[in-house]
This record gives C-alpha cells, structure tokens and sequence, in this order.
C-alpha cells in the first residue's frame, strides 16, 4: 500500500473536480452550512457490561456470520462483529475531505464487475473496488478477501431489500405493536438482545442522532442476521451510508462513521504524527447499548449512566441455545 511520505505537506482541504469544490463548500470548515454539523466519535462498545446482562452469545452469534456454504466453499464473515470493535479517532478535516469527494457507483454491477468507491484523501484521488474498501476500513483482512471463499460470499451476500423480506411481518414477530413505518420504537422490541443488537446497528453501522427509531433498512439486517436466512454485504452497507449523506447534507443532523475513514486514510499510510499535525481530533467515547432490566433501559453513552422508564411491553425471556446457520441463501 502507498504511504505518504515524511516531507509530504498534506492539504486535507483540496479537491480536484468542479463539483468536489461545489460540496466542499458545504462540507469544509468555515464555509458553507455543514460547518455546524455535529461529527459523532467513535463509540467503543463496553462489552463486559454487555457480558453482565446475560445476552452476550446471543449477540456474538448473530454479529457473526457463520458457515456460508456453496459447493466446497466455506466461509465465516466477522465483517458486522469487526464493524462494532471499531476504536479509531476522527479527524475531523479528514473525514470532511473524504466526504466532499466520495462517489459510489453502485448501479454498474455485473457478473464480471462491482461496485466501485471513490474519494479523495490527502493530495490524492484513489479509486477502489467495493471488497478492496472493505479491508481498508477494517470489516476484514486483504489476504482474506483474496480467498475464493470470500469472493463467493461477496458477490452473493445482500445488498439491499428483496421480496422475501417483509418489515411489518418480522416487526410481529419481535415486537407487539402495530408496525408502522418510520414511527416503530426500539423500546417495543420483546427481548433485551434484540434492542441492543438494533442500538449497535445504529450506533456503530449507520450512527445517526435519533438511534431509537427503527428504520426498515436495519429491520432487514436484524432479520438476515438474526433468522441466519440471509447473509447482508456489510461493506456495501457502510459505502450505501456514505452515499446518503453525501446525496443530502443538509437533512442529515449529524454525520458518522468517521472511524472508517481514519482507518481508510491508515491503510494509504496518511495518518501519522506529521500529518494530522493541527487537525481536530475526536477520540473514542466509552459506548454501551442499552441494557433492559425489568421495565427500565439502562444507557451508558458519552460515560454518563441515565435510566429511561418506558411504557413498553415486559421484556420476554432469553432463548436458552442459540440457533446456527444450516442452509444460507445466495
């Protein structure tokens, strides 16, 4: 991989094409209305508390995608797990270059071609398939992506909603109240696993400010991952969030995953001592999911325990085995 050298200056506010400076107004510091956007941190999820409330297996299995199968081909993907033990900083700066000039082709896929990602970074336009931005944002290892195993899963993993899946169907089964779309609440969810797993999704996959609401999108991961039916390409799913934001800056309140870019920025050999050098900088926060006992949601965010009492249906109990993948579809 290329690195910066010691000497280079890096300008982390260029950009190269008349529409890049077009964004960059509304992105870059200083100019433009997405200067007061909040960047979220990196949220490092306090797992031993997660292990304390008794739901921990059941999450790690459904984090981890187990077992895919076609012909002799076997893989187990940890992209979900590996996405939820993020712990970078945000550069600020970086991020908001990364964001002024990102463009993902997500239409021109074939048999014989993928989705590409492109952006900027430093002095330097790069350009990248979609499973070689997955390891350089750290869901997996390039020697990983390299395997027949992985390009297998790759190409066939989900990237979007099918007509299998149906929001209000699987809402009824997690939930009691009636499923309406883009109102349904986190706190309605049966079992203490399923509200973490969801408050994870939200926080660490596709951070946004309101993380209660459940959005159908996250319905179809949790359905995936939960019912081991399907398997979901997470790399498109994060390069699918970036798109959004960068499509309409203006709705979106605040602007996350900053983290992948501090990794993705890492992997060019852009991120040292020299060159962030002056940047704002945006540690890790201690994160946990909430954690339901009884009627109460315990939420430990930014290191501050609070306790929200919610009129919410009584939390059922915990299975008692955790189920594994048998015959995942393509």
């Amino acid at each position: 991989m290329s690195s910066a050298g010691s000497s280079e200056t890096i300008d982390w506010n260029s950009v190269t094409t008349q529409i890049d400076q077009v964004r960059a107004a509304s992105f870059f510091n200083g100019r433009g209305l997405c200067k007061n956007k909040r960047v979220l941190p990196c949220r490092r999820v306090n797992w031993d508390l997660i292990r304390e409330s008794g739901i921990l297996d059941h999450l790690k299995d459904w984090l981890v995608q187990e077992g895919y199968e076609e012909g002799d081909l076997t893989y187990t993907c940890r992209a979900l797990e590996n996405a939820t033990n993020m712990n970078e900083p945000v550069y600020r700066e970086v991020y908001l270059q990364f964001l002024a000039s990102y463009y993902f082709d997500h239409k021109h896929r074939g048999m014989d071609t993928e989705e590409t990602v492109r952006f900027r970074l430093g002095n330097h336009d790069h350009s990248c398939t979609l499973r070689e931005f997955g390891y350089r944002i750290g869901l997996y290892t390039e020697e990983e992506s390299n395997s027949p195993a992985f390009q297998m899963f790759h190409r066939h993993a989900s990237r979007t909603m099918g007509d299998s899946f149906s929001p209000a169907d699987y809402w009824a089964t997690i939930a009691s109240t009636r499923y309406q779309e883009n109102t349904v609440r986190e706190c309605y969810m049966h079992l203490p696993s399923h509200r973490m797993l969801h408050r994870l999704i939200t926080t660490m996959l596709w951070p946004r400010a309101d993380k209660e609401k459940v959005l159908p999108r996250e319905l179809h991961l949790m359905w995936s991952v939960t019912r081991m039916l399907e398997t979901c390409n997470i790399p498109y799913f994060v390069a699918d969030y970036f798109k959004q934001i960068t499509d309409a800056p203006m709705t979106i309140t605040v602007f996350g995953g900053g983290y992948f870019v501090t990794r993705l920025a890492e992997s060019y050999g852009l991120i040292s001592e020299h060159t962030t050098d002056g940047l704002e900088v945006i540690p890790p926060i201690i994160f946990c999911p909430p954690v339901a006992t009884s009627r109460d949601v315990i939420y430990v965010d930014d290191g501050i325990p609070s306790v929200d009492r919610m009129p919410f249906p009584a939390l059922r109990s915990e299975p008692t085995t955790s189920r594994k993948r048998s015959k995942p579809a393509t």
